[in-house]
């Protein structure tokens, strides 16, 4: 017999593995509401990121930005938290990542190729390489060709449920604020090493007797990033989040969500070509991080769950895209694509107690 939308897990908050996202741990879609006293979810996902070499012109200085990200992610997450009051709970989150070279790059290769998708100039760059350069005027802050790994952060999270309760789904209004303490420094690139702040609200409204919408929006405060120190970062960004928990019965149903963060750099940079490739500019910016790094960036998850218990545990199997809304490829299309990450296929198992 299926289990109602007054025990749902809530949506799905996919951690994925842009390079600069990871650094600083930004915020995902999270339930306003708990069901059980004690919960724990743990999400694990392989991605790959493909961003061929980037130089851009900064119109107010005249100084030149090199960015290059090529490597696959694997990816673990445990999001651990308790209920310490009637409307007020904390959690931890521990995010590992290990890059490296991996072996999916022929496949999307041949995935592309095979139902005719546009192949983002991937056929012109050596195939399973763990590499990532960030450089100003040709001088390096950061350049890595060797697998890295290890826990980027402990996040601590505190949330405040001011319409809801327990014994309903978890939905209803919350706020939260979460503090994001790196334990990894910026050596090897796998934190920002500096400490980061975010204010979010999050809403969900049950549908029907076994689905759910829910919606997460909010901003962080950025600490000081040695990588790209002299880079023109925005010190705040935001996100906001739309999830759908359809529920078809028996237990199964149907996620999908949409995902938006604002750009990470100030918007004064020209993409400088390179002369020497034949291509055209249009889809050798496409290819690079140009993006993911001056537009806002929209992703979208899509998968499915089966929920059991009486208190909703689940588990969920998703795949994770990377495209916004607008013209920005020049391809006359209404979307465009971030390129970072460009597929992440992704697993999460939600107990709750």
């Amino acid at each position: 017999m299926g289990i109602s939308a007054a025990r749902a897990s809530g949506p799905v908050g996919v951690r994925h593995s842009h390079f600069l996202d990871w650094m600083y741990q930004l915020p995902v879609a999270e339930a306003p509401g708990w069901t059980s006293p004690v919960w724990m979810d743990v999400q694990a996902s392989e991605s790959n990121v493909w961003n061929r070499p980037m130089q851009v012109l900064d119109r107010d200085t005249g100084r030149v930005f090199e960015y290059e990200a090529d490597y696959q992610a694997s990816i673990v997450v445990l999001d651990a938290g308790i209920q310490v009051l009637e409307d007020l709970a904390f959690s931890v989150e521990l995010p590992y990542l290990r890059r490296h070279s991996g072996s999916s790059d022929q496949f999307i290769e041949d995935w592309h190729q095979t139902f005719g998708f546009y192949n983002y100039l991937r056929s012109g760059t050596p195939d399973n390489r763990a590499r990532v350069r960030v450089a100003v005027d040709g001088q390096e802050t950061f350049e890595d060709n060797s697998p890295a790994d290890g826990l980027s952060s402990v996040k601590l999270k505190l949330k405040y449920r001011v319409l809801g309760s327990d014994s309903s789904c978890p939905c209803g209004l919350a706020f939260s604020v979460q503090a994001n303490l790196p334990v990894n420094g910026s050596r090897r690139a796998l934190s920002s090493g500096s400490e980061s702040y975010s204010w979010l609200a999050h809403a969900g409204i049950p549908v029907g007797s076994e689905s759910g919408l829910y919606f997460t929006s909010g901003f962080s405060l950025l600490g000081d990033n040695p990588v790209f120190g002299d880079w023109p970062l925005h010190k705040a960004v935001a996100m906001a989040d739309f999830s759908m928990d359809l529920g078809v019965g028996g237990g199964w149903g149907f996620l999908a969500s949409f995902t938006g963060y604002s750009p990470w750099m100030k918007s004064r940079f020209d993409f400088l070509p390179d002369v020497t490739d034949r291509h055209p500019v249009r889809d050798q910016r496409i290819a690079s991080g140009y993006n993911s790094l001056f537009r806002w960036r929209g992703y979208q998850n899509y998968g499915f769950r089966y929920r059991w218990g009486p208190v909703g545990s689940q588990f969920s199997l998703f795949i994770f895209e990377d495209f916004g809304f607008g013209d920005y490829d020049g391809r006359k299309d209404i979307t465009y694509n971030n390129n970072s990450p460009d597929v992440l296929i992704g697993t999460q198992l939600s107990l709750r107690f």
